[in-house]
């Protein structure tokens, strides 16, 4: 019996069509595998890094600047199986779900004129934003809509992976719109303390 990885048999297809070597396709899914393995402890450390650090959310941000710089240096990582991204909507639904309770409700209740005005003005605003920024800079328009909505930085680009949205473009323009925020806010607190 032969190795599959080093069988360089190909799947038949129709004719005029190339043949596509199931090697190349097995090392694929057993590199998915392995890279998952491997992004893990990075990102944990990144993680906790970036926790204490004291960057704003920052098992986030420490999670994806490690996993940045280990690319950037040179380390092989090709994207994740979607299990990997499975799992992080989960556990990211979980979260939200958990922090859901009948105060929420009270509270959403009271609050839901002013909430539904805010929420159709973002809505409306990130619409006409992502049309322009697709328009010229010549960007599709999914990444763009997702990539401008203000939301959990996490959870558009989890949100982004449903469509087809570019998610690598969706997370650049969400941390951007992060980190311009926060700096905003930083400055207003301080120069203008409530």
């Amino acid at each position: 019996m032969t190795n599959l990885i080093e069988d360089q048999a190909t799947v038949p297809q129709a004719q005029g069509v190339a043949q596509v070597p199931l090697a190349a396709e097995e090392r694929s899914k057993a590199s998915r595998r392995w890279i998952g393995l491997l992004l893990l402890p990075l990102g944990a450390a990144g993680g906790l890094a970036g926790y204490y650090a004291g960057i704003p959310s920052g098992y986030m941000i420490g999670a994806m600047l490690v996993v940045v710089i280990a690319k950037l240096l040179g380390l092989r990582l090709d994207k994740p199986s979607r299990l990997y991204s499975d799992t992080g909507s989960i556990l990211l639904g979980t979260f939200a779900g958990a922090l859901f309770s009948r105060e929420t409700l009270a509270q959403l209740g009271q609050l839901l004129a002013p909430a539904m005005g805010v929420i159709f003005g973002l809505v409306v605003l990130g619409l006409v934003i992502g049309l322009v920024l697709s328009k010229f800079a010549k960007l599709d328009l999914a990444s763009c809509l997702f990539g401008v909505t203000p939301g959990g930085l996490s959870e558009m680009v989890a949100a982004s992976g449903s469509s087809s949205a570019d998610r690598n473009l969706v997370l650049a323009l969400q941390l951007l719109r992060f980190y311009i925020v926060l700096l905003l806010a930083i400055l207003f607190l301080r120069y203008f303390p409530l």
